[in-house]
């Protein structure tokens, strides 16, 4: 096993370790990724950070897409299919990157004798919620959570949960349930939600 597959098994006695999700980092940093970013970075919104700033740019990003739509289909037409599958392995190493609708999505492989030796998965959940990494640099949804007020009057729940769900967030890679019996762990499941 290389380094970097030692590196990307769970340890659920990780000293300090708080989450499943994957610190990723890109020149040393994290970034969020998603609609607020594509429509900022495009020039298309030119507002805030906040909640309700994710909200309005995946609004806003649903809408010209939605106008689109009509001239994308007008374009479309018959002919052979666009990828052809090849009967090999062309490579033994690939990495695939694009933008799903809620941000960055990597796929890397490691292929020998055309089997799979390593197969890695970065999700825009991943870049949204990865935790705080060893020089204690916290991941975007964590530095949203930073100084959000919540009066006495609402449930805390409620509001940070809206900051969370801001992200639109897919958690089923990063949620696990540990089980317990007589104070030993005995199993580490993952939960789908």
């Amino acid at each position: 096993m290389t380094d970097e597959q030692t590196r990307l098994i769970p340890d659920p006695q990780k000293p300090g370790g708080y989450s499943w999700v994957k610190a990723v980092r890109y020149s040393g940093k994290p970034f969020e990724t998603g609609p607020l970013a594509r429509m900022s970075m495009n020039g298309f919104y030119k507002g805030g950070m906040s909640t309700m700033d994710r909200i309005y740019a995946r609004t806003l990003e649903t809408s010209l897409i939605a106008d689109l739509v009509k001239e994308w289909l007008s374009m479309l037409g018959t002919g052979p299919a666009p990828i052809v599958q090849k009967p090999e392995p062309v490579k033994n190493k690939a990495t695939a990157v694009t933008d799903a609708m809620r941000g960055a999505l990597l796929h890397s492989v490691d292929m020998e004798n055309e089997e799979v030796i390593s197969y890695n998965i970065i999700t825009p959940t991943t870049w949204n919620f990865s935790p705080k990494d060893g020089k204690g640099q916290m991941g975007p949804a964590e530095n949203a959570l930073v100084g959000t007020r919540v009066s006495r009057r609402v449930n805390v729940l409620t509001v940070l949960g809206r900051v969370i769900r801001s992200f639109d967030p897919c958690l089923s890679c990063g949620t696990h349930v540990l089980t317990r019996k007589n104070g030993e762990l005995s199993s580490i499941g993952q939960v789908i939600l």
